[in-house]
């Protein structure tokens, strides 16, 4: 059992879940927390070694394994009717982000104890292509974070918000999370964003052999924008 519940799709490209994991445990800073690994019918070995972590009890770790991948809005759904019963906050994690913060979880957890009124707070993505800005920015023990109208990807909601709304769609042409956001907003919570806690989009890694990404998931990097990636070095100090 954890209070956090960590939800993480994964289908193939298993060095981005090995990173995401690896990179969650050393950063975390907190213990009460668990990824629920929505395994979607990995065929690269993704199944086998996350079978392999649970024999090990190394990772805090709850894998799912499905016969068929369900998207986006399916896997998450699935983690979602598989939280532990004393989970408090819930989140989304796509397994092609790292944090880059020390004691991230510690630290977001932190504001959602201080401020209860927040329904969902995102995490700022480094690497990706549309910017969600924050407005009316305040500090709180060092973390500074600010007003948004839509978080999505990488955050922290409180499960009795997302209950609250109880929002499930079944048209994945639907963006769940941006009416989820609406939901939410309706019942009076608030949606924030940091910009000092801070997850990487993968794809921009400069140490990641991305021509060898290209060759083993071209029609993952072909869907991104103009089909082409970001090779511009991080600037980790931001």
């Amino acid at each position: 059992m954890a209070r956090v519940n960590i939800i993480m799709r994964a289908f193939n490209r298993l060095e981005y879940t090995v990173l995401a994991i690896r990179e969650i445990d050393r950063l975390a800073g907190y213990d009460d927390y668990k990824i629920i690994v929505v395994d979607q019918a990995s065929t690269d070995g993704t199944t086998q070694w996350l079978k392999s972590l649970v024999k090990e009890g190394y990772y805090k770790i709850k894998p799912i394994f499905l016969n068929e991948n369900l998207g986006d809005f399916g896997g998450t759904k699935i983690g979602y009717e598989n939280l532990d019963e004393d989970c408090e906050y819930t989140m989304q994690w796509d397994n092609d982000c790292a944090p880059m913060t020390e004691l991230f979880l510690q630290k977001i957890v932190k504001i959602m104890d201080a401020f209860p009124k927040i329904g969902q707070l995102m995490l700022k993505r480094t690497g990706v292509g549309t910017v969600i800005t924050p407005v009316n920015i305040i500090e709180f023990e060092g973390i500074k974070f600010g007003d948004v109208t839509i978080a999505t990807c990488v955050n922290i909601q409180r499960r009795k918000a997302v209950e609250q709304v109880n929002y499930w769609v079944v048209d994945e042409s639907t963006f769940w999370d941006f009416q989820l956001n609406a939901g939410m907003i309706r019942l009076g919570y608030e949606l924030k964003k940091t910009i000092n806690i801070i997850v990487a989009h993968l794809d921009v890694f400069p140490e990641l052999q991305l021509s060898m990404q290209s060759k083993k998931y071209p029609l993952y990097l072909k869907s991104r924008v103009n089909g082409k990636i970001n090779y511009n070095a991080l600037n980790y100090n931001q």
